[in-house]
């Protein structure tokens, strides 16, 4: 898996990615803002809802989401800002 693409420099996502910001309930300033792509409207779950795959490498968080053990990662909740488009909308 890739890591997740970075912000660029004016705080946005490139095309077709949005803003995912990751933070640890432990620690709120720890935090990191990474691009992905939007998530999809899952309709064969019961209750349908919002769902997207997120698959990388520890790593790709940083120090700030690791313990002493630099092998394992810390919780962290994400959060998607101003979520306004869906890859399959046209399905609903």
């Amino acid at each position: 898996c890739a890591c997740p693409a970075e912000v660029e420099d004016d705080g946005t996502c490139g095309q077709g990615l949005m803003l995912a910001r990751y933070t640890r309930p432990d620690d709120p300033s720890r935090s990191t803002t990474r691009c992905h792509n939007p998530p999809q409207y899952d309709i064969f779950r019961t209750p349908p809802r919002f769902v997207f795959s997120l698959c990388w490498l520890w790593q790709c968080l940083g120090s700030n989401f690791t313990g002493p053990d630099s092998s394992r990662i810390k919780p962290y909740t994400i959060a998607l800002p101003n979520v306004t488009a869906f890859h399959n909308m046209e399905r609903m």
